[in-house]
């Protein structure tokens, strides 16, 4: 038979747990960002099922998972936003996303200490 019969199921029932999923993952980014000045106004994570049949969070979560607003100020933000915004890409852009980008890394290393 099929390797991945016991895959195909009905998934309806995993939609409670991808939202409780994404509810805490957000709750618990939001404080630790919080704690340093930052509002973390949205977070996309993406779920899956493993190969014996849980659900799971398949996604890295990064700079590019989120939109991060200094002090609460769009105007400031540091995530991947500030490219999309671009109306060219420029040197000078280019190295002020690398500079938000390192920034973002620094301050959420601090996660595990705080």
């Amino acid at each position: 038979g099929n390797p991945w019969t016991p895959l195909v199921r009905d998934l309806s029932d995993n939609g409670a747990a991808m939202e409780n999923y994404g509810v805490k993952t957000f709750l618990a980014l939001q404080k630790a960002w919080d704690q340093q000045g930052i509002t973390l106004c949205d977070l996309k994570i993406e779920c899956g099922i493993n190969c014996i049949g849980q659900l799971v969070v398949a996604d890295v979560i990064d700079n590019d998972s989120w939109r991060l607003w200094p002090g609460g100020h769009k105007g400031r933000m540091l995530d991947k936003q500030v490219y999309r915004n671009l109306d060219k890409t420029t040197p000078d852009a280019l190295r002020m996303i690398q500079a938000n980008y390192a920034q973002v890394a620094q301050m959420s290393g601090q996660f595990a200490t705080s």
